[in-house]
């Protein structure tokens, strides 16, 4: 199995960039929902800005980062 965990910040679902024809949904319970967010959380050079320097912005935007709050992930297998 393969975890695309930076595809979605290149890919989309609409274009043949991945092998979405091997994509699979796994369930997340709560407990591993909360895992995920607090993971994603410890990132911080990826989702806040390093300094006030455009360069240093944050590597991630929001739209990426709703990906990593979602109560399922996506796969490949």
């Amino acid at each position: 199995w393969e975890y695309p965990v930076w595809a979605w910040h290149w890919a989309r679902p609409d274009t043949d960039a991945l092998p979405w024809q091997r994509a699979r949904v796994v369930a997340l319970e709560l407990h591993q929902q909360q895992a995920k967010r607090d993971a994603v959380g410890r990132f911080a050079s990826q989702l806040h800005p390093l300094s006030d320097h455009p360069a240093d912005a944050a590597v991630l935007p929001p739209a990426v980062r709703e990906h990593f709050d979602r109560a399922y992930e996506i796969v490949l297998t």
